[in-house]
């Protein structure tokens, strides 16, 4: 794996092949979510750890940050930040690719899901 740079990045930063992603803390990156734990990229951990086993990733509340659904024996759980938004966005699932790759996602073909936008534009 490289940055947009193309530095080459070192395994130990991104914890493995594939970590998923997730808008987390209110800002236009997402971050990286690995054995449990929400964390920056080069950066330290947003979040105490997830538990359960990984279901989704999805803006289900509507605040175009994303919440991590998981299930243990006999619950599902939904896992939501509590780091406040400075600004407002349009709701993730108003974007038709990211719809479309959450309903993708719910049918077994998990993908992160995209966004047809930048969000670092506010969805101009």
């Amino acid at each position: 794996m490289h940055t947009a740079k193309g530095e080459a990045i070192e395994q130990d930063e991104v914890k493995g092949f594939g970590p998923r992603t997730v808008y987390w803390d209110a800002d236009p990156q997402r971050e990286l979510l690995h054995s449990g734990r929400i964390r920056k990229f080069r950066g330290g951990e947003l979040a105490p750890r997830i538990e359960g086993t990984y279901v989704a990733t999805a803006d289900v509340l509507g605040d175009w940050r994303e919440e991590i659904i998981t299930t243990l024996p006999g619950e599902m759980r939904i896992y939501t930040t509590t780091i406040p938004a400075a600004d407002r966005r349009p709701c993730l699932m108003q974007d038709p690719l990211y719809r479309l790759d959450v309903a993708h996602a719910a049918m077994g073909y998990y993908q992160v899901p995209m966004l047809s936008y930048d969000p670092a534009t506010r969805g101009r």
